[in-house]
């Protein structure tokens, strides 16, 4: 597990949290004739990042979707936003062998570029 803090062009703090996720035998517990039913799932990563809950999380999901898509080969599936606590969960099978510091060297570098502060619209 690989962890990254950073602050964001607009000076919120982000945490990125990347971590491998082990690859799974399906079809445990079958008889030892029935062993071609069994099949292992392909491990992947996750990556949670976690910041002030006045991110805009739809910016951050669109910017590291495209950075993941272009490092690693895959487009993460996100999961959605918990909103009050600044969450999001991205996963994705790797396509691509990639460091994973250089993966996290980029979303770092993407963040320190980017406002990713919600917008503060004026009431009517």
């Amino acid at each position: 597990m690989n962890q990254v803090e950073v602050q964001s062009r607009d000076g919120l703090w982000v945490l990125l949290k990347l971590e491998h996720l082990k690859a799974q035998r399906l079809g445990v517990g079958l008889d030892e004739e029935q062993t071609e039913y069994t099949s292992t799932s392909v491990g992947g990563c996750r990556l949670t990042v976690r910041a002030d809950d006045k991110m805009d999380s739809s910016r951050l999901i669109s910017l590291f979707r495209a950075e993941i898509d272009r490092t690693r080969g895959a487009v993460p599936a996100a999961m959605r936003p918990f909103y009050v606590y600044g969450v999001v969960v991205f996963e994705w099978q790797d396509r691509k062998q990639s460091d994973d510091d250089s993966l996290l060297g980029s979303l770092k570098e993407l963040v320190m570029k980017t406002d990713l502060k919600r917008s503060v619209v004026a009431p009517q």
